[in-house]
């Protein structure tokens, strides 16, 4: 499969008429559904951290899973301050295949 190609509206600087490529990892079964969210807020700790980018990565440190670390995964933090991401579909690193973890020491170390 040949790689997507992303075009930007604008078009500026020395990159005029340029545009991004980005390959995509196989498909996949359908992964499980498994919900992380939480709230951000600023340094004052009562503002919402709202526009802001959360980034999760996957860890399995007790060997309960795959070895390593997952990809990044991002979230858009909303005007409550919430954010959340699905990280049933979240893939190793290369993106070849899911991450497996111990997805109940997840929620012990998270919630």
């Amino acid at each position: 499969m040949p790689p997507y190609e992303i075009r930007r509206q604008e078009q500026r600087g020395e990159d005029a008429g340029a545009h991004y490529q980005v390959t995509l990892g196989p498909t996949l079964s359908l992964p499980s559904s498994d919900l992380s969210f939480g709230k951000a807020l600023l340094a004052d700790g009562a503002t919402p951290a709202t526009g802001r980018l959360v980034y999760v990565r996957v860890k399995d440190r007790n060997s309960g899973g795959r070895p390593g670390l997952s990809q990044v995964l991002s979230a858009l933090v909303d005007g409550s301050g919430f954010w959340n991401v699905n990280l049933g579909g979240i893939r190793v690193q290369d993106g070849a295949a899911y991450f497996t973890y111990d997805a109940a020491r997840w929620r012990r170390r998270c919630g």
